[in-house]
């Protein structure tokens, strides 16, 4: 079965390609073109990684590179060199891991069996982009990852397969996308599995379910009726998009840094009390330990403590 990989460069896809490589031969891997200059589907060559053997290389691309696998880049989905080309591949599946472009009716047909996207939510709740960003924002502890048909809107094709996912408390999002994703191996691989024995996996998704678009600054902020494991949990798992988080109370605005440790019972009785960088702040329930960045539009004296309201 001629299956290839759809991805870019991020921890998520580089995990899910080399899961795939480990159980299934590919023919290629395709990426978004390094530059617009080239064209609309062209080879490119990356020099393969020499750090640690056990630790993934930095991008896709390398990956791909020390797998010996042909590299695509591609930036013009609808351009007809491009979609002649995929004809020329004659895939029988492709396997898309956080690609950000929609892709046209006239490429999701070509595969025989289609293209299968692995999105980590649990749809249809949480579709659009960044689905762990939200699902951290909303506070669950339980998410997952779903593997489903493309088809011509995002996130919206019929369901292959889910599974849950406990989140560890206080995980960074690194270690989150390395466990959803070496779980959508397994559900590729059993795909994979199914297809081979003349079994199409296929169900139409349920009505409803939720869409978000890319967070804004506003999307840090904190709510104070939040728990603190709540806020901790959100910080330390969004850390990396290297964005301040807000809190407001009695017209004062505290912008925090880094996550530290919450204590899920204690209670103080002020709502925020700070010395120097470090503060503590009063969610419901429950005490969150932070550090903090000067504040947004007024700056806090060295020691600070704010009221309850």
């Amino acid at each position: 079965m001629n299956v290839l990989f759809w991805g870019t460069q991020s921890l998520f896809a580089q995990r899910t390609l080399f899961g795939l490589s480990q159980c299934h031969d590919l023919q290629a891997v395709m990426v978004p073109a390094p530059s617009t200059q080239m064209r609309p589907v062209q080879q490119f060559t990356t020099q393969p990684a020499h750090g640690n053997p056990h630790k993934l290389p930095a991008t896709t691309s390398a990956l791909a590179a020390q797998l010996q696998l042909p590299i695509y880049g591609i930036h013009r989905l609808r351009h007809a060199e491009t979609t002649a080309f995929l004809r020329s591949l004659a895939p029988d599946l492709v396997c898309v891991a956080c690609f950000p472009w929609r892709i046209p009716p006239a490429l999701l047909a070509i595969p025989t069996f289609g293209f299968v996207n692995l999105h980590p939510s649990l749809l249809p709740a949480y579709r659009g982009p960044a689905p762990l960003f939200w699902q951290l924002r909303d506070g669950l502890r339980t998410i997952g990852i779903t593997a489903h048909w493309m088809d011509a809107t995002f996130d919206t094709g019929d369901i292959v397969a889910q599974q849950t996912f406990l989140l560890p408390d206080g995980a960074g999002a690194p270690e989150i996308d390395a466990a959803l994703a070496d779980i959508g191996v397994t559900l590729l691989a059993s795909l994979l599995t199914d297809l081979a024995a003349g079994i199409t996996p296929r169900q139409q998704q349920p009505p409803g379910g939720t869409r978000h678009s890319w967070p804004t600054a506003a999307d840090f902020a904190l709510d104070p009726a939040w728990s603190a494991r709540h806020a901790f949990a959100f910080m330390r798992g969004t850390a990396e998009w290297q964005q301040p988080y807000s809190i407001v109370q009695s017209d004062h605005a505290l912008a925090l840094h880094t996550a530290l440790a919450y204590d899920a019972s204690a209670s103080q009785s002020q709502f925020i009390v700070a010395q120097a960088s470090h503060v503590a702040i009063q969610f419901t329930p429950g005490v969150l330990f932070a550090t903090r960045t000067p504040t947004i539009g007024q700056r806090f004296p060295t020691d600070i403590t704010l009221e309850m309201e």
